[in-house]
């Protein structure tokens, strides 16, 4: 199944993402280049139906390194014996990818605190703000990650903030995964309570097309080999950006963390 609606991409930045870049962001520069201008391109939004049911062992594949085309699609169900589709399989994730053509990056001020190699009282403490900060423990997120994926770093990203026109204090706004799995894709997860977690890739698309995964709303653009999924759960707010990773183990991750 395959539809496909076309939006336009704009093609400059907005005179406010720049006042609340030099605002909100400050201190260690993430290395990206820098744009100057956004090129004008067409986002393609493919839709694919995709029905998960995991009750059958997952069938990995072994190509999942390969780089993929964000545009493909896929329908996948699975049937039990009778033939008929399980009643608790009604329900199926509905996947539409925003093809996008062109993208646009910016420098952004923002520090990073890296939690490796910290004595362990340290961590104790690290813990305990990952979960006042975002009302869930770190065993319990990390546990629901599928196993093909490996955990390679933990971090938080700190921006100063502007309150009654004063500059305050660095303060934790998104914490950070970094994954890599057994077919050397790489994902990224993002987490943040308060606003979008930070992105320094802009992707600015008219009425992209919707995803939905375990009835809750996403929105996932492709370019290239890399996937962005962007989407609220249980009061958090989620950044996903996956390179070298196929549709349906993204939707295997995506449902981990949407229960």
């Amino acid at each position: 199944m395959k539809i496909t609606e076309f939006c336009e991409i704009l093609g400059d930045i907005d005179d406010k993402y720049i006042e609340e870049t030099k605002q909100y962001y400050r201190a260690k520069k993430r290395k990206s280049p820098k744009a100057e201008y956004f090129a004008a391109a067409a986002c393609i939004a493919v839709i694919a139906a995709a029905g998960y049911i995991f009750s059958l062992p997952y069938i990995k594949n072994p190509n999942f390194n390969e780089k993929v085309n964000p545009d493909d699609s896929i329908y996948l169900q699975n049937d039990n014996e009778s033939g008929k589709i399980d009643d608790k399989t009604e329900e199926k994730n509905s996947i539409s990818v925003n093809k996008v053509e062109n993208i646009g990056s910016a420098d952004m001020d923002v520090k990073y605190s890296y939690y490796e190699k910290i004595p362990y009282d340290v961590w104790l403490m690290v813990l305990d703000d990952f979960y006042n900060f975002t009302g869930i423990s770190y065993e319990d997120f990390t546990s629901s990650i599928p196993a093909s994926w490996t955990e390679n770093s933990f971090y938080s990203a700190l921006v100063r903030y502007y309150k009654e026109n004063e500059l305050q204090e660095y303060g934790v706004h998104d914490y950070i995964f970094e994954y890599q799995n057994d077919y050397g894709g790489e994902a990224r997860i993002a987490i943040s309570p308060e606003g979008k977690p930070l992105r320094d890739l802009f992707i600015m698309c008219d009425d992209p097309v919707l995803s939905e995964i375990n009835g809750t709303e996403l929105i996932i653009y492709g370019y290239e080999d890399m996937y962005f999924t962007e989407f609220s759960y249980n009061g958090l707010n989620y950044d996903i950006e996956t390179s070298g990773v196929q549709l349906e183990a993204l939707e295997e991750l995506l449902e981990s963390i949407i229960k």
